[in-house]
């Protein structure tokens, strides 16, 4: 899949494993980020799934992404990342609503 943002075409593919953790994994905050400035979000497969690119340290498979909708605020959780090698903190996601 690839995503284009200012001009820019991030191109990636997501790897099938399985990620055991010894703790739960963090919630970060999106609801007072502001969509297509901060964060950019992607339709994917199935209804409850959408892709996030966002450049924030820190995030991780299994931890958890709120955002603002239309009911208030939705939470999703990280089934797969990919961290972009020429920036650490830039990374795509794959998101289910929970």
């Amino acid at each position: 899949m690839e995503i284009s943002i200012f001009g820019l075409t991030l191109a990636f593919r997501f790897l099938s494993f399985e990620v055991k953790r010894r703790h739960p994994g963090k919630i970060h905050n999106y609801t007072r980020q502001i969509q297509g400035c901060h964060y950019f979000l992607s339709p994917a497969e199935g209804s409850h799934k959408i892709y996030m690119t966002a450049d924030r340290d820190g995030v991780n498979c299994q931890d958890c992404i709120l955002l603002k909708d239309e009911a208030g605020t939705a939470q999703y959780h990280i089934e797969a990342i990919e961290h972009y090698g020429d920036s650490p903190t830039l990374w795509t996601a794959l998101l289910v609503r929970r």
